[in-house]
């Protein structure tokens, strides 16, 4: 069981979050036409009554299921219908959750400090911290990801004799959370832990594989059946199969097939774009990898290549691409970089080690200087009347960068978070005061 001084942690670190992510929430217009749909989509399902059929305006909308209609319609029906931040509010609860997943698998697998800090840097990171102020499915899909996740570590943990058995039915958790997953966004709730186990099974060559057997694949089917069969069955029943044509065919199909809706990009799309998408936690994801790579036959660091590696490749190849699809890697992400830096020289042994760090650390330096020079230069075009806030957001960003630094260097998890603080401090004064008087980007 969960003693008194874990869920006093789990709160503190909840209200941090919370503390973090709020500002703004209310205070950015609509950012996009899909944040548009999904606000008013849910609205009409919550004004309708109608909670099988999801619909936009006068026509269906069944691209994605029905999960982040629910949570949407529920928040508008206690905060305000007529409040974007209520339509928002599922993203931010969804990346607490995640943030807490992370705690705890960092805490189990490793130590407090390293689920402390990686809990920071993930929900610090940028994408993360504009996702979870969009009324989308990505950041409620998130919490679903990493809680499903934390089970999965803890059974394969538990069998390894790496952490200690608990009393909480993991398996139980896992397939529970891969439903609501599947509810928000579809196929790639499964596609994750799918993806960690069949990379594992190939890392841990050699070793026995019976911790497969403890996820407990049959009851949990029926388990996951059980949550979102209702559903499937009666908006099958209600559209006279469309959502299934339009769901897996036009929209999950597509994207697979080609770049949908302009959003095609060649592979390595991805990785160009994590300097920005996961600030500051990016300048040392490389020291980090080369570092970690000779124990990846520990069990905690083998879970964590075999979470990152498919789920990276697999976005990769999609041809359709947004910054936020390798969102799923970075609970991973996080727990990798504060184990690095906790346990770690944070550069691999040999002559091509040591070269490969020194480059990835210079690209580092320039993103350390690149991002917090853009954020100024582009708040300022932007928002001149603010200027004196954007300076202190470029700031925050600039500390953040030479804090992650200094992290590295002393092997600090404090300096880390601190880092991951300053760097959220950034987002936040940027979305909740710069951005809203940016008045060249509202219409």
């Amino acid at each position: 069981m969960i003693g008194r001084g874990a869920i006093a942690r789990l709160a503190l670190l909840a209200v941090l979050c919370l503390a973090l992510l709020l500002p703004g929430i209310d205070a950015v217009p609509p950012v996009d036409r899909d944040e548009s749909r999904f606000a008013q989509a849910a609205r009409q399902m919550l004004e309708s009554g109608d909670f099988i059929d999801i619909r936009f305006r006068d026509e269906p909308r069944h691209n994605k299921p029905v999960g982040i209609y629910w949570l949407q319609s529920a928040a508008a029906a206690i905060f305000g219908a007529d409040r974007i931040g209520a339509y928002r509010l599922p993203s931010v609860l969804g990346t607490v959750l995640a943030v807490l997943a992370t705690y705890l698998l960092g805490a189990a697998a490793f130590s407090r400090g390293v689920g402390a800090a990686a809990a920071l840097i993930l929900c610090a990171a940028l994408a993360i911290a504009v996702e979870a102020r969009q009324a989308r499915a990505d950041a409620a899909l998130l919490g679903c990801i990493a809680l499903a996740q934390l089970a999965l570590a803890r059974i394969h943990l538990d069998a390894r004799g790496a952490v200690a058995a608990g009393r909480v039915p993991w398996w139980a958790v896992l397939w529970g959370a891969t439903a609501c997953g599947v509810l928000i966004k579809g196929p790639v709730a499964l596609l994750v832990p799918a993806a960690t186990i069949a990379t594992l099974a190939l890392l841990e060559r050699g070793r026995d594989r019976d911790w497969v057997w403890r996820l407990r694949p049959l009851p949990g089917l029926v388990l996951l059946a059980a949550i979102v069969a209702p559903w499937l069955i009666a908006i099958s029943i209600q559209s006279d199969g469309a959502f299934w044509a339009a769901s897996l065919g036009r929209d999950f199909g597509g994207k697979i097939v080609a770049g949908q809706e302009s959003h095609g990009a060649p592979p390595g799309y991805h990785t160009l774009l994590l300097a920005a998408t996961f600030w500051p936690g990016a300048l040392a994801v490389g020291p980090a990898l080369l570092a970690l790579w000779p124990r990846r036959r520990e069990p905690a660091v083998a879970l964590l290549f075999a979470w990152i590696l498919p789920v990276w490749a697999i976005f990769e190849a999609v041809p359709t691409k947004l910054p936020h699809y390798v969102m799923p890697a970075f609970p991973a992400l996080a727990l990798l970089v504060a184990a690095g830096v906790a346990g770690s020289d944070m550069v691999a042994p040999g002559r091509w080690g040591r070269a490969l760090a020194a480059v990835l650390r210079a690209l580092a330096a320039v993103a350390a200087v690149a991002i917090p020079g853009a954020m100024l230069g582009l708040a300022l075009w932007l928002a001149p009347g603010v200027a004196a806030i954007a300076a202190l957001a470029a700031a925050c960003a600039a500390a953040a960068g030479w804090l992650v630094f200094q992290a590295q260097r002393r092997r600090s998890l404090p300096q880390l978070g601190a880092g991951a603080l300053a760097a959220a401090l950034a987002s936040g004064l940027t979305i909740a005061i710069v951005l809203p008087r940016a008045e060249a980007l509202w219409v």
